[in-house]
């Protein structure tokens, strides 16, 4: 797999990234800053208090050098941000997920970051191809059924 040297975010990924951070200046503004004043305040809440400042100051990096996918460049093949339907050679198990730099993996459940197993058997896959997944539960082989462009 080659080396992936930037951040890439999907348009979806991107806007999610941009809503968490904004989840988070308002936790952080309105509910832990009021309590960092009262007196007998807590001191879990003034690390609480910090850590989001620390996340949000992370995420914002990200937003800012990160590049946005170009559906434009797929070719059929499977690049960041597509979604691809694999389902187990020989067996019923069928997955949908949507291929994505690890800055974005935590989104939600479909995405799985480019480098895990999963991602590293899908990247540069298309339709109809067999993968093996090379899992830490063990190895297990896929074809692919569908593969949708970035979005």
């Amino acid at each position: 797999m080659p080396a992936i040297d930037a951040t890439f975010l999907t348009k979806q990924g991107r806007e999610l990234l941009v809503a968490k951070v904004n989840d988070k200046k308002h936790h952080a503004e309105n509910v832990l800053r009021p309590m960092l004043s009262e007196p007998g305040r807590d001191e879990r809440d003034v690390a609480e208090f910090g850590r989001e400042l620390e996340e949000i100051a992370a995420l914002e990096a990200i937003l800012e050098t990160a590049k946005t996918i170009n559906p434009k460049d797929f070719s059929g093949t499977v690049i960041l941000g597509c979604r691809v339907t694999v389902q187990e050679v020989g067996g019923r198990k069928k997955e949908v997920v949507r291929v994505v730099d690890p800055a974005e993996a935590f989104l939600d459940d479909e995405r799985v970051a480019f480098d895990s197993p999963l991602g590293q058997a899908l990247m540069g896959a298309k339709e109809g191809d067999r993968v093996t997944i090379n899992a830490p539960s063990g190895d297990w082989d896929a074809r692919i059924k569908e593969v949708e462009p970035p979005n």
